[in-house]
């Protein structure tokens, strides 16, 4: 038994869910809304979860506001009370000695930081304010603007930090050498400019000497604490202070690991303001200067930002449309095509960011219909990925096998031991397209798939570059009794991630039990809950017809007139949110002796008084 209390702590999930209730959170199952304290979750987005190591933790899936590997107990404490993860250790040790095991220091009263800002505004000289300015490459205005000061006993340059309604909240501290430091008592907070007019595009940079030397250039401008702090302060100061447009500087750093964290705070602020504002660009400065205070420096005007910000797309709603217009015209956002042409027509189903949900009883053929379908994507280059949540990838991978070479007795043992030297032949043939497509696929997990580790693998496939993700079945995920709040907290969670990666989602399911062979037009009887019709863009049925069907098909492949035919399958377009569709019969023939599913044509709809083929001109 390991008695680290430490350890133990972070091994009990008890633990950890205490910490998370005390965070004001709501836990449900394994999802929760997510505890962080600059994350208001109305909508639960988080998930509680063992890591191979047997670690509980809480992962936030809409903002990763713990990273991709979450949070455990202890780093839950420290982002809730903003101790050092090391302070927090100790303390759980029973240690309150604070990082570098100094006795702890009487507490004094913190000051009061409006009156702290006057005594160092007034006790600054024209000196050494024309020494800052000049050491720094901007105007003394822009700094009185911006109230800088002199503590004298720290021997340093202070600018006040103000809270979105503009009370002062702390001071920034900056030392002869370029240190920054805060007074003690301090809390972050915004660089907000004397007189700041309204109108405008409203600049938002980091830090007080980035924010002055936009104010030289005449712009309206206020600096964040740093590239990823001061978020909920700026969304409030922007409600407070309404605009028309944002313009979001984010500084070019040279480390990799911190340009990317300055990207995804810029983005992650963008998403935040586009509501509020509608017009947000997110700019930096031309290389090789690494901030705007460096850019200003070599002579950038007034002129240049507004090249810049011209040249840059908006984030808001008329940009995001005039985006998505771009991408269809250079064809880089269209929807995937499905190896049935009506299918495609009509549903338009793989556009990036759409979901698609296949349904149909035990024995219709869903599963083998998009297996089909994969392996054409996969042939055509298209990334895809699959989880086969039943069976393992070799069972999925001899019946694909089988419907590429037309043989469906390569999925019968028997057969296949009276054949072997033809079943070895085929193998061997098509050994490498084995693997190609094999790779796609992820097979049955060896326990149960929880919903918290369905929503990771969707979002991983999808960071991963691959543009259709789907689901065979989404019902094997173990799912609480409220499983309609289990499909629309999936769907919530995934659905951002595939819109801003331009991914798609399939998704196979079957009736309620009790339901099977229900009518197709009953989407109440789908497993899973009313999440699935709501929040899904396309719905499929597959019925299968114990005996072939005669119907009137119009508009199939090899006839353009009116045809009689018997087919023992029908796809029905239940919902077609991205296409026209929605209410057609798709005339499907399913071969059993290959597999393989042939598109037909559109089903005529007869009545007593005319003849109407579903979906109009089809």
């Amino acid at each position: 038994m390991n008695f680290d209390p430490i350890e133990n702590q972070r091994h009990d999930r008890a633990a950890l869910e205490a910490e998370i209730r005390a965070a004001g959170s709501t836990i449900r199952g394994d999802q929760c809304n997510c505890p962080h304290p600059d994350h208001e979750d109305r909508n639960p987005s988080a998930a509680i979860h063992a890591g191979a190591d047997g670690v509980w933790r809480v992962t936030c899936f809409s903002r990763s506001c713990f990273g991709p590997k979450g949070a455990d107990i202890f780093d839950l404490r420290a982002a809730l009370t903003g101790k050092p993860i090391a302070d927090v250790l100790r303390e759980s040790r029973g240690d309150n000695r604070p990082t570098g095991g100094r006795p702890t220091q009487p507490t004094t009263p913190a000051p009061d930081m409006l009156s702290l800002a006057k005594q160092c505004t007034i006790a600054i000289t024209p000196e050494q304010l024309a020494h800052l300015a000049e050491g720094l490459g901007v105007s003394a205005d822009a700094l009185r603007r911006l109230r800088v000061g002199w503590l004298a006993d720290q021997s340093a340059f202070t600018f006040p930090m103000r809270n979105a309604s503009g009370k002062v909240v702390g001071i920034r501290t900056r030392y002869a050498d370029g240190r920054k430091a805060a007074v003690r008592g301090s809390a972050n907070g915004l660089f907000i400019p004397a007189d700041l007019c309204g109108d405008g595009a409203l600049h938002v940079c980091e830090g007080p000497t980035d924010c002055a030397a936009l104010i030289d250039m005449g712009l309206a401008a206020i600096g964040r604490p740093s590239n990823s702090a001061g978020e909920d302060l700026i969304v409030g100061y922007v409600r407070q202070h309404p605009r028309d447009s944002i313009v979001i500087f984010a500084d070019r750093d040279t480390k990799p690991s911190t340009a990317a964290a300055t990207i995804s705070a810029a983005e992650r602020l963008t998403r935040r303001l586009i509501p509020i504002v509608g017009s947000v660009r997110i700019v930096q400065p031309p290389e090789p200067f690494k901030d705007v205070r460096a850019w200003r420096l070599d002579g950038a005007m007034v002129d240049d930002v507004d090249a810049l910000v011209e040249a840059t797309p908006s984030r808001g709603p008329a940009g995001e449309l005039r985006a998505v217009f771009a991408a269809e015209i250079d064809g880089t956002r269209r929807a995937v095509p499905w190896p049935w042409r009506l299918v495609t027509r009509g549903t338009q189903a793989l556009i990036p960011g759409a979901v698609t949900l296949i349904a149909g009883d035990p024995g219709s053929g869903k599963s083998l219909w998009l297996l089909e379908a994969l392996a054409r994507w996969t042939d055509d280059g298209i990334p895809c990925a699959i989880f086969e949540l039943e069976k393992s990838r070799s069972y999925h991978m001899r019946r694909a096998l089988a419907q590429r070479v037309g043989a469906a007795w390569l999925t019968d043992p028997d057969e296949v031991m009276r054949r072997p030297c033809e079943a070895m032949a085929y193998q061997s043939e098509h050994a490498t397209w084995t693997d190609g497509l094999g790779r796609t696929m992820y097979d049955a997990p060896l326990k149960p798939m929880t919903l918290a580790g369905l929503i990771q693998w969707t979002i991983d496939r999808a960071e991963e570059g691959a543009r259709i993700i789907a689901i065979d079945p989404i019902t094997a995920i173990e799912s609480t009794e409220r499983s309609w709040e289990d499909s629309q907290r999936f769907l919530q969670t995934v659905m951002p991630v595939l819109d801003r990666v331009g991914a798609s989602l399939i998704c196979v399911t079957h009736p309620r039990k009790g339901k099977q062979r229900a009518s197709a037009n009953a989407l109440d009887d789908l497993a899973g809950g009313a999440g699935w019709q709501r929040f899904t863009d396309t719905i499929l049925w597959l019925e299968r017809h114990d005996e072939p069907k005669s119907v009137t098909i119009k508009g199939g492949d090899s006839f353009p007139i009116p045809e009689q035919v018997q087919v023992n399958r029908t796809l029905r377009v239940m919902k077609a949110r991205n296409g026209r569709g929605a209410g057609w019969s798709i005339a499907f023939d399913f071969d059993p002796g290959t597999l393989r599913f042939t598109e037909r044509g559109a089903i005529a709809k007869t009545n007593r008084t005319s003849k109407q083929t579903q979906g109009g001109d089809e």
